[in-house]
């Protein structure tokens, strides 16, 4: 028995070859419409809706999401968002709020991706929905790689701060969803130094950020002080006249009776020169020892006067000093209503 080789001519082979790849390419290309997500679950920004989609709900604008559509096709996020977030405004429903999120998605605003991509997996029975789920759970799931918590405590606790996130005011009572990476957190408040911190907080992570605040010290309130009150001049101030006349006439009685005090020494002197013994009968001698006495008088007179004037003097400048308003030199205020003198 001999085996036989069937032969396929090089035409029948080609033929073959062409049917295999017509059938394998029609059962790999996807639905038009929902083009798969890309690389790392990034939904590409062609996101457009299935064939066959459920019909728009009666209050969604159906020309600005279809614009908005066409714009996400062209690779225009930015303008789509502008179109979708008025088509959103108008009408909420998931259909709207999954472009809008996937539109985020693509312009990087991860946060608000998130917000709107929830909302629209949220209507887990809506029919659009339904048909890209994962597109949208693997957009949901890229932005989610993007965020992180933050936990915010201020201190001291009870001061009602005002807290901002990049510039954003949050509520400091919750936790607070931040973009992951570099961050600036700060807390100000009324009567507080404001205090600012600036971290890094990993993606998927939470963080908890204390921010103490100081009190400020009051400014120091300025003293106002009285002006003295002007100098009272007295009629009869400072010591009377007659205790200055005194003083004078007592000095110059003084200097009277100290003159002939001198001179009754020279004439003692004088006479006893002449007239050594006890009985004398020069006359020169006789004379000095006469004005010599004469003196003497006079020299006593005059310092017992000026003795008693200068005495007069003095108790009438002591006498008066009670009289006299103290002088005093005003350092400052010590204390409310209180003060410091140094008297002199």
């Amino acid at each position: 028995m001999t085996a036989s080789r069937s032969r396929t001519s090089p035409r029948s082979a080609a033929a073959w070859l062409c049917a295999t790849l017509f059938c394998t390419s029609a059962f790999a290309q996807p639905a038009s419409g929902a083009p798969e997500p890309g690389a790392g679950g990034e939904a590409p920004s062609t996101d457009a809706e299935p064939d066959g989609a459920p019909a728009a709900s009666p209050s969604e604008d159906p020309d600005l999401v279809e614009r908005a559509i066409a714009l996400r096709k062209q690779r225009n996020e930015s303008a789509a968002r502008e179109l979708l977030r008025k088509a959103y405004e108008r009408d909420k429903s998931p259909r709207v709020a999954g472009h809008l999120g996937l539109a985020e998605r693509a312009l990087g605003l991860a946060r608000e991706a998130e917000s709107h991509l929830l909302e629209a997996l949220a209507a887990s029975e809506d029919p659009w929905v339904v048909e890209n789920q994962e597109i949208l759970k693997d957009a949901l799931r890229y932005a989610e790689r993007q965020l992180a918590w933050a936990r915010i405590v201020v201190r001291p606790e009870g001061v009602e701060a005002n807290v901002t996130v990049a510039g954003e005011v949050v509520d400091p009572s919750k936790r607070v969803r931040v973009k992951a990476g570099s961050v600036v957190i700060e807390a100000t408040a009324p009567g507080y130094a404001s205090s600012r911190v600036s971290t890094e907080i990993p993606p998927e992570k939470e963080l908890v950020i204390t921010l103490d605040l100081r009190k400020l010290e009051p400014h120091p309130e300025e003293v106002v002080t009285d002006p003295p009150p002007p100098t009272r001049v007295r009629a009869d101030a400072g010591p009377p006249s007659a205790a200055y006349w005194a003083l004078g006439g007592g000095a110059l009685a003084l200097a009277v009776g100290g003159y002939f005090g001198v001179r009754a020494l020279d004439e003692k002197q004088t006479a006893d020169d002449l007239c050594p013994s006890a009985r004398c009968t020069n006359a020169e001698g006789v004379n000095a020892d006469e004005d010599a006495r004469r003196f003497a008088l006079y020299s006593d007179i005059g310092i017992g006067v000026g003795i008693v004037a200068l005495g007069v003097a003095t108790y009438l400048f002591l006498t008066d000093s009670p009289k006299r308003e103290s002088s005093g030199l005003r350092l400052g205020p010590a204390g409310p209503g209180g003060s410091a003198i140094l008297r002199f």
